[in-house]
């Protein structure tokens, strides 16, 4: 019997909280990818939902969206390293890497890797995958915003190579700036983010559509219908293009209660029950489904807006 909907969990992260880049300045921000984002979203989603445990990936599947010599420099880097030194985006000033960092990070790509295969396996309709840390504005050979492997834009290439056409969604508040430099001009793939327009990376080059990737920016503080609206349009343009499998990198850092400390203003005005209207919205498409989480860090409402949205994929 196939499943309508498995969540996909990994080996406990075991104390990965990375200090964070420093953004515009010199001075390092408290970083908001901790691990206590996994640990509630985890206890959710083992109290609701069918879960399955996933294996760990050879470092060599990251080649097909990375540089060996990035996926090096990851594995081997300790301390602080500044842009200068290279592999930053250049919205990052600096990044610390530690003793855990690549394995944390090759485990959430294990994670994103085998969500596809359950799908392309029809194991399930929909997977979702708990990745952490996040990974949709690292590049093919650039870190940046605490994401080191772009687990989207492996899981993206995973089901491609397999003659099959993708479609991948990022709702992220922040523009998926890593996916859709890796995903820029390869074929039976698009790409489409809807972001707000005046946030990190800070560019005005991913705020522009080109070839396969649609830029879809939205004034920041807009309203839920606003958004909605621009939600709506978004799946029409996936419709249009008829994919086989679609991956969402779902971020819940668009909700009205997540308030980026380092830039001071809320997102879009989504509430928990919008999340639940999001996974509907994406269902009615009637398309295998690979969800990857990426931000959400107010762990007050976090589990809560995961939760509301994979009962809305689920439905």
């Amino acid at each position: 019997m196939v499943e309508n909907l498995l969540i996909v969990l990994g080996k406990r992260t075991q104390g990965f909280n990375p200090k964070s880049m420093c953004i515009i300045g010199e001075t390092p921000y408290d970083c908001l990818e901790r691990e206590a984002r996994e640990t509630t979203i985890r206890k959710m989603c083992i109290a609701n939902f069918n879960t399955i445990y996933a294996y760990s990936c050879q470092e060599s599947e990251l080649l097909a969206v990375h540089s060996q010599e990035y996926i090096n420099f990851v594995k081997n880097t300790r301390g602080w390293q500044s842009r200068d030194q290279g592999y930053l985006q250049s919205s990052d000033n600096y990044a610390y890497l530690d003793d855990l960092c690549f394995n944390e990070s090759l485990q959430a790509a294990s994670n994103a890797l085998f969500g596809a295969e359950l799908l392309l396996s029809n194991v399930t309709k929909h997977s979702y995958t708990l990745t952490r840390p996040p990974g949709h504005h690292a590049g093919k050979e650039a870190m940046g915003g605490t994401c080191y492997f772009n687990n989207a834009a492996l899981a993206a290439m995973k089901i491609r190579n397999t003659n099959k056409k993708v479609a991948v969604l990022d709702i992220d508040r922040h523009a998926g700036n890593g996916t859709y430099d890796i995903l820029l001009n390869e074929e039976n793939i698009l790409f489409l983010s809807i972001h707000v327009d005046n946030a990190y990376p800070w560019s005005p080059y991913y705020n522009v559509s080109r070839n396969n990737c649609i830029a879809v920016p939205i004034e920041e503080n807009t309203t839920s219908s606003i958004y909605m609206q621009a939600l709506g349009k978004t799946l029409d343009n996936i419709a249009a293009y008829v994919p086989d499998v679609l991956v969402v990198s779902i971020g819940t850092d668009t909700s009205r209660h997540d308030i980026n400390d380092l830039e001071e203003k809320g997102a879009f005005g989504l509430d928990t029950k919008d999340f639940h209207k999001i996974g509907t919205m994406i269902s009615s498409l009637h398309k295998q489904t690979l969800s990857v989480q990426e931000g959400g860090y107010n762990l007050k409402y976090l589990a809560k807006n995961v939760k509301n949205y994979l009962q809305g994929i689920n439905r």
